[in-house]
Parts: C-alpha cells; sequence; structure tokens
C-alpha cells in the first residue's frame, strides 16, 4: 500500500484522459479491496459493472433473482475473527451436500449466485453478514423459486447453529428483485434498503457507505480508518478489537 500510486513500475507515468476523467498510469497499484481506498473504489466500479449485467440479463430472460443479507447474531464482546469464521464456514457449509442439491433440484436443477461480504461495527460489536444474488434460471415459477429460498433460508439457520453461532431467523433476507438497476442512472444513496436501492451498488461499493449512515448506528471500517488518519481518539480501540 505505501507505494500504491506514487512509485513508478515503468520508465515512464501517463497522464490519461477519458469521458473528461484524468488518471495516472505507470504507477504502482496495491489492489488491496479492503485496506486501500483509492484501489477499492475503481475495483468497485468495475464489480458494479459487472453485476448490473448480470442482473440486467436475469430480467431480460425472466430469470427469477434474489437478493438480501444472511448473517450471524453478534455481541459486542465477540471477536471478529469468530464471528467471521461462523459466517464463512456456514456459507461453505450451506452450499454443500445432499441438503444443498435437493435445494438446487427444487429450483429446477441450477442455482447461481454473486455473494459480497460486508463488515461493520456498531454497539453491538462487529457484524460480518454476506449480500447473496441468487440466480435460478431453471425454476419452475415464482412459487417454485421462493420455495426454494426459503429451504435455503431455513438450512442456512440450522447450519449457523450447527457451527456453534447464534441466529435470528428474522434478521435471514432473500427477496424477490423486481426491476434490474438502471446501470446508467446516477444513485447517491447507495445503503441497504436506501431510498433508491441498487443491487449492483450494494454488492460492490462499501466504502461510499461511511459513517452511521448504515443499519442501525453502524460504521463501516472505512469509517474507523478514516477517523485514525484524522486522529480521533475515540476511535482508537478499534484498532485493538480483539
Amino acid at each position: 500500500m505505501q507505494k500504491c500510486g506514487r512509485v513508478r513500475h515503468s520508465s515512464t507515468v501517463e497522464l490519461r484522459m477519458a469521458d473528461g476523467r484524468a488518471s495516472y498510469g505507470g504507477l504502482v497499484t496495491c489492489g488491496a479491496v479492503w485496506l486501500c481506498p483509492p484501489c477499492q473504489a475503481k475495483i468497485a466500479a468495475y464489480r458494479s459493472l459487472e453485476v448490473a449485467a448480470v442482473t440486467e440479463w436475469a430480467e431480460a430472460n425472466g430469470v427469477a433473482m434474489f437478493f438480501g443479507a444472511l448473517t450471524v447474531h453478534h455481541g459486542p464482546n465477540d471477536p471478529l475473527p469468530m464471528s467471521l469464521g461462523t459466517l464463512n464456514r456456514s456459507w461453505r457449509r450451506l452450499i454443500q451436500g445432499a441438503g444443498w442439491q435437493q435445494i438446487v433440484d427444487a429450483a429446477g436443477g441450477q442455482i447461481q449466485f454473486i455473494r459480497s461480504l460486508e463488515i461493520n461495527i456498531g454497539a453491538n460489536g462487529w457484524h460480518p453478514h454476506l449480500h447473496p444474488l441468487v440466480l435460478m434460471p431453471r425454476a419452475a415459477g415464482r412459487g417454485a423459486a421462493e420455495h426454494a429460498v426459503q429451504d435455503m433460508l431455513g438450512r442456512w439457520v440450522q447450519i449457523v447453529v450447527a457451527e456453534g453461532g447464534r441466529v435470528s431467523v428474522d434478521a435471514q433476507q432473500l427477496a424477490w428483485v423486481e426491476n434490474a438497476p438502471d446501470v446508467g442512472a446516477y444513485i447517491t444513496d447507495q445503503t441497504y434498503q436506501g431510498k433508491a436501492s441498487r443491487v449492483d451498488l450494494e454488492m460492490t461499493t462499501s466504502q461510499s457507505k461511511s459513517g452511521f449512515g448504515r443499519a442501525k448506528g453502524t460504521k463501516s471500517h472505512w469509517s474507523i480508518i478514516e477517523n485514525l488518519a484524522n486522529s480521533n481518539a475515540d476511535n482508537a480501540h478499534y484498532v485493538s478489537s480483539p
């Protein structure tokens, strides 16, 4: 990260202009999507276009599409590695085994998905959660697709408990997507279930969801990094958070 955007990787440095925007070429980029704001912004912009292309394709072809959040219960004294570990292990188990194959069969034999990870922190501690975009191209109809999704949510709850975690049934959401996002529209509200929620931005632009403009007074890790950079002592305890 220390060399990102500061050190040359070639003999020349270029100033590039495209679509009214300027950028540099020939400089080192770290690609640290969780730690480097400039790299995260560029990678997120590219990924948002990819997700938007998928949702538009799904809408155009009548593909059943669901989007929402999967999480595990967390408390102020729960270490992030513990909650995050439970979350990741539960996802791996969710999409494996005979139980998962039964859900796939109920959905017509195929389930595709894109998932993103988001980590917030608030009064109830670290809050890692997943935003899955679930597509069922071969589902026999909306009813069959929704039934498969309900089975998926039920399986998720069982697996989290089996992994030693705690889970709130009501907090697990996979909702039917009525309309694919308009990738050409400029949307300023990019928070989950905001005024103009866009699936592509929700899944890829965690950096823009800063401060407490998130779910019920939570902060993103970007806000903590920003506050620490500004020497805000009130956030120092987050760095040594277990």
